[in-house]
């Protein structure tokens, strides 16, 4: 059987949004520069798929070769496969129906999968409103591999845990699928199907950058997050030495030595981070690195450990300034610890960076110019600030659920407001002047001017600045 995984390309006049097959917190975010993350759902799902099942495995990656619909259509025809698999984006929605009608076109008998969180949530819902054939639930690896082992050699559809369709009208949802226990049991991404060399980050040091998932899940209650929707309050680490020998493959096999280490939270298990610091130290793998993490998982030593084994930057979600809004939405943290972990970072030589949301329950105007003001005050190489957006699968999309309608287009973490006297325009005005006061502060151009060490810091710096004063 021919299977074909694409990551689908992007509506004449629309934003690219980044999505993923098996990062629940990317169900829909609208992307501020101009630069392509690897899809590494997709890329574990080819793996899976070439490992588990009898299928012939192609990929189709429209947003990083840059093609629009009618140029996806011809390659996806091209290729002429049998199934076709890709991740449903929450704003996507709309557009993605008439894609999908356009393949079906194409493809005559073609049988087309969505995975991913938006679809997980709302099974139903998308079936009817995108016209797909099938709905994988939850983590998408085992489910996909058995759906098309059982296309290839038959048997009952019922009997697949995990999967979703519409079968005279009627919604079909079999039992859900057990998440995998043993994660080193999934095989390496399939990196050798994709064009590693495109891909980027805006805060990577180089190009190539490459992403590496060392654990799933996350413990933690934020209600603004998708993750517990689609993988529950587990978190499931992978053994070290696994992640380890996917770390040697990327930097000998692929020449991969720029590295988003991508986990919700990279940082749960403290003496873990240090063991694999410590083997990419002894392994002498000589890669640099960027992670995720929260304020209260970080201490001096294991950040000191963190540096040693070329981490360069740390991503913090501080989310916001105000701790009542922090208590709201779920996230335990304090204004002490953000300001610790922050100068903990710059201490131990890692650039902090930190991501800011507004539009959040029971925001007002003092809790938006606590956060900027917060935003200005921490020593951060960067700052995102976006607008609170309730993605299907979280919390906070459960509490709003009747006020948000059946129109996802809005759903970008750029545009959407649910709070009542915080309309998308007002909240855009925010995150405007948050921008604008954090970018172009005469102290802040000179610290970036201070970091440049290369012609390629300097490119990167550049290409960073133009994106803020054209969108902002």
């Amino acid at each position: 059987m021919k299977v074909l995984l694409v990551v689908p390309p992007v509506g004449e006049k629309q934003l690219s949004v980044q999505t993923d097959a098996v990062l629940s917190r990317c169900a829909g975010i609208i992307l501020k520069s101009h630069y392509v993350l690897p899809p590494i759902g997709l890329m574990y799902l080819a793996a899976a798929l070439k490992e588990w099942s009898p299928a012939e495995v192609e990929v189709l990656d429209c947003m990083v070769e840059g093609l629009r619909e009618e140029e996806s259509i011809k390659r996806i025809e091209a290729k002429a496969p049998q199934l076709l698999f890709f991740v449903l984006g929450t704003p996507s929605v709309k557009f993605i129906r008439g894609w999908l009608l356009r393949i079906r076109a194409a493809v005559p008998g073609v049988k087309t999968v969505a995975v991913g969180p938006h679809v997980t949530a709302l099974s139903g819902e998308s079936l009817e409103a995108v016209g797909m054939d099938f709905v994988v639930r939850g983590e998408p690896e085992r489910t996909a591999a058995d759906l098309a082992a059982a296309l290839v050699r038959g048997g009952s559809l019922r009997d697949i845990p995990g999967l979703a369709w519409l079968e005279n009208g009627k919604l079909v949802e079999t039992a859900p699928r057990d998440l995998i226990q043993d994660m080193d049991s999934v095989p390496f991404p399939a990196r050798e199907l994709f064009a590693n060399e495109r891909y980027s980050a805006p805060f990577a040091k180089s190009s190539p950058f490459a992403l590496i998932l060392t654990s799933r899940g996350c413990p933690f209650q934020c209600i603004y997050c998708a993750t517990r929707g689609y993988y529950g309050h587990s978190w499931r680490p992978r053994g070290v030495d696994n992640v380890l020998d996917e770390l040697t493959l990327m930097v000998g096999k692929f020449g991969l030595k720029d590295i988003g280490f991508w986990d919700d939270t990279f940082t749960v298990d403290r003496r873990r981070v240090v063991d694999i610091c410590r083997g990419i130290i002894d392994r002498r793998l000589g890669i640099r690195w960027i992670c995720l993490s929260r304020v209260d998982t970080v201490d001096p030593e294991t950040l000191g450990w963190m540096k040693k084994a070329g981490c360069y930057q740390i991503q913090f979600g501080v989310e916001s300034g105000d701790e009542r809004i922090l208590k709201n939405l779920g996230k335990n943290i304090t204004v002490a610890q953000v300001r610790n972990a922050f100068r903990w970072s710059k201490e131990a030589g890692i650039d902090p960076a930190a991501f800011f949301m507004f539009g959040n329950p029971g925001e007002d105007e003092e809790s938006v110019r606590l956060t900027i003001k917060l935003a200005l005050e921490l020593p951060a190489s960067f700052a995102s600030f976006n607008i609170n957006t309730p993605y299907p699968g979280s919390e906070l999309f459960g509490r709003m659920r009747e006020k948000l309608g059946d129109d996802w287009t809005a759903l970008d973490a750029r545009h959407s407001s649910y709070q009542e006297g915080f309309d998308g325009k007002s909240l855009e005005k925010y995150i405007r002047e948050a921008y604008r006061k954090f970018y172009y502060r005469p102290r802040y151009l000179l610290r970036s001017l201070g970091r440049i060490r290369s012609t390629d810091d300097l490119k990167r710096y550049m290409k960073a600045g133009w994106d803020v004063l054209r969108r902002f």
